[in-house]
């Protein structure tokens, strides 16, 4: 959309209301002005060449770097094309010269592009209220996103995860469709490599053709011999003569880059047998595979919805005409083939038994196995616990303990339906009460069994293992909804006081669907370091004003800033702003993927944590200390800020340095926050084990009581080796509020 439709910011907030509203009026007028301009400039295309070039200009990006961003290309305008050309009969010429095909296929991109954008502002402003519930805001956005972003997880990630999930299965999705798992992936991920390497191959050939005419050129210029074929005139040779040879080149690979261009229907089709002999699987597996997901021509109503939540598209992506076939959105394909299977599985009763228990373990397995990676030194329990409450038996899914906490998870493999992403509200409420409500009160059951108990008793299946929980070891517990389904972009919805009433207020689960646990598993490095990524998540949750797209962004500024908001928070008190929404901050994270499944060679290396290597350093030396409270300890120093952290290490290093030079005990102290009623963090390092024990409690007390400070943390570092750390003993003081 165009700055200039919209209000000016400049006016009075009168004035800017009024011309605000009479854009809001002029919607209408504007979306179909460019819906019949699209209309109208699509019927002087082949189907195939329009559907290709809209296709390659949405997908272009920058190889070396990922980014969300890409200016007017949206894999959606593709689509809505497609759409709109299957609403018709196949088209089999072209009705365009060449020096004016270019200049149209800008004005369908853009007409296209006005269109999606209006329509979607439109949309927005018939769903949207001020005051929207937290089902309302989590359904509209569902159905919004359904239509644009679609597919929250990773790609990749996906293609992994559908591997593993259907295995199980792999015979009878194999005998009913014709192809196998593999191969379905095998196509998914080769498809678009074919593409790219006809394309890179044609322009190539392009780029050698424009430079033997322009040897011509040069040979006649140099010489006066004609060659004896050429498409140039004698006339056209004495003309070109006299221009640079640069130009020369540039001219003639420009013309033959643009026939590439013309002609890019030749390059974005395929047959089967073609497919087959690219992905080296059987022509009979391409055949079926194409046959399963693919749509003709004229085989649409003619009032088809161009923009929809439940596009056609998703489940038949690739478009057929005769023996060829073409894919306008790529990213669609990478997710269509599971609904397929998942759809086929319904209609089989004892197949859909089975693939209920295997969704169950997949989900709980791959989620334990990412669990198990941040919380290395933790202790991971057996799955599928049983427990005897109130006579009956219960079952919890995973416990894993850390310290004096402990996880109790509960996974969710069911899916949210199209209805729902349609945006129907009852249907996504029966969803989140699936999803959140049930895997709470399971969650707290269990908790409160535990607490409730002398020692709780857990057994596995049978009876073959028993497992025995002292509620004495822990005094924090989390609850853990695990989905299967890509939720991240929903639940930064849910706040800790949000309407819902799925849970009671002293409960907050961690609602993560394990396409951004894998995420999560990458990149936070320690197990205190997640632990505080849940607090600084909490605390943003906490805030009804601040609004963050996806989960994963919640991770990215964890990384980069520790996701530390007092500062904006305080802003947006004193200058009264009602709403503080932050931008996506996805694109590094995924750029790191893009590189590591081999869709880029530049070497991308993984998001780092925004705290100093020392630090995390002294953190894993803490960690493995033993010292009673380290988790509480650590996490107090942790809620300190990047400059706070960064301050107390620069001391930290210089006390070393003395105390490398003198043996004697040293000391730094630093407080976070006001001096009254903050919180102080001391380290203090000796060569005797008894002086540094008493020195530092006594030390840290006395500073906690002079300075009045909320909380005090010291640790002990007792005659560390060069550049390691010792840590033996440890203090922590917190004030009782009254």
């Amino acid at each position: 959309m165009k700055p200039e439709e919209m209000p000016n910011p400049e006016y009075s907030h009168e004035e800017s209301d009024k011309i605000y509203q009479e854009w809001l009026a002029s919607l209408p007028v504007m979306i179909e002005e460019n819906y019949n301009k699209f209309i109208e400039r699509t019927k002087l295309f082949d189907s195939f060449q329009l559907i290709a070039n809209i296709c390659h200009y949405n997908h272009q990006h920058d190889a070396n770097q990922y980014t969300d961003y890409r200016e007017d290309r949206m894999f959606i305008i593709s689509e809505i094309v497609a759409i709109h050309c299957l609403r018709n009969e196949y088209k089999d010429t072209c009705e365009l010269m060449a020096e004016d095909f270019f200049e149209a296929i800008s004005e369908v991109q853009e007409a296209v592009g006005k269109y999606f954008g209006l329509q979607s502002a439109l949309s927005r402003t018939e769903t949207c209220s001020e005051e929207e519930s937290t089902l309302e805001q989590i359904t509209n956005k569902l159905h919004r996103d359904e239509i644009l972003v679609r597919n929250p997880g990773h790609p990749d990630h996906h293609l992994l995860f559908s591997g593993e999930l259907f295995k199980p299965l792999s015979k009878e999705l194999n005998e009913h469709f014709g192809f196998t798992l593999e191969e379905s992936i095998i196509i998914r991920q080769q498809l678009l490599q074919m593409i790219s390497i006809r394309f890179f191959s044609e322009i190539d050939a392009a780029k050698v053709k424009g430079d033997q005419l322009k040897d011509q050129v040069v040979r006649f210029r140099n010489t006066g011999q004609l060659p004896e074929e050429s498409p140039l005139t004698i006339e056209q040779f004495r003309e070109l003569a006299n221009k640079p040879s640069k130009k020369l080149k540039e001219m003639f690979g420009g013309y033959y880059i643009n026939e590439v261009l013309y002609n890019l229907k030749s390059v974005y089709t395929f047959t089967a047998e073609e497919l087959a002999s690219h992905c080296r699987i059987p022509t009979l597996s391409a055949e079926n595979f194409l046959k399963h997901l693919s749509i003709g021509f004229g085989t649409i109503d003619k009032d088809q919805h161009l923009i929809s939540s439940n596009s056609i598209l998703k489940t038949k992506p690739i478009i057929n005409h005769g023996q060829h076939y073409i894919v306008p959105s790529f990213s669609l394909l990478t997710w269509s083939v599971e609904p397929l299977y998942e759809n086929y599985i319904k209609t089989d009763q004892k197949l859909s038994s089975k693939f209920k228990d295997v969704k169950h373990d997949f989900l709980l397995n791959k989620g334990m196995e990412y669990f198990s990676i941040l919380f290395r030194t933790g202790v991971v329990h057996p799955q599928n616990l049983f427990y005897e409450k109130d006579g009956k038996v219960c079952e919890t899914d995973g416990l894993i303990a850390y310290d004096t906490i402990l996880f109790i998870i509960e996974a969710k493999g069911n899916r949210i339906s199209m209805k729902a992403k349609q945006g129907n509200y009852q249907r996504t409420e029966a969803h989140l009460k699936d999803l959140i409500r049930d895997a709470t009160s399971q969650g707290k059951r269990t908790m409160d069994f535990i607490k409730e108990s002398e020692e709780a008793v857990f057994f596995t299946k049978g009876k073959r293992e028993k497992i025995i929980i002292d509620p004495k070891k822990f005094d924090e517990f989390f609850i853990v909804s695990l989905t299967l389904e890509p939720v991240g972009h929903l639940t930064p919805l849910i706040k800790v006081a949000n309407d819902l009433k799925f849970f009671p207020e002293d409960v907050f689960p961690w609602i993560i669907s394990i396409y951004d646990l894998v995420v999560i598993a990458d990149h936070i490095e320690l197990p205190i370091l997640f632990l505080h990524y849940l607090r600084r998540r909490k605390r943003f949750l906490e805030l009804n004003h601040f609004s963050i797209y996806e989960e994963i962004d919640l991770l990215a500024y964890f990384l980069f800033d520790g996701l530390y908001i007092e500062n904006l928070l305080r802003e947006s008190n004193e200058k009264n702003i009602s709403m503080m929404s932050f931008d996506n901050n996805t694109d590094e994270i995924n750029d790191y993927y893009m590189y590591k499944f081999g869709h880029k060679t530049k070497f991308t290396p993984k998001v780092k944590c925004y705290l100093p290597k020392e630090f995390l350093h002294m953190l894993e030396s803490i960690e493995h200390s033993n010292i009673e409270h380290r988790t509480k300890i650590m996490l107090e120093i942790l809620a300190a800020n990047g400059s706070s952290i960064n301050k107390l290490m620069d001391q930290i290093k210089k006390i070393r340095s003395q105390y490398r030079k003198d043996g004697q005990l040293h000391d730094c102290s630093i407080s976070t926050g006001y001096v009254i009623n903050g919180t102080g963090i001391t380290y203090m390092i000796a060569k005797d084990r008894r002086e540094l024990d008493y020195k530092l409690h006594n030390y840290c007390l006395y500073k906690f009581d002079t300075l009045k400070a909320e909380i005090w943390v010291g640790i002990g570092d007792l005659n560390p080796v060069r550049e390691d750390y010792n840590i033996k003993c440890g203090f922590i003081a917190k004030r009782c509020s009254l």
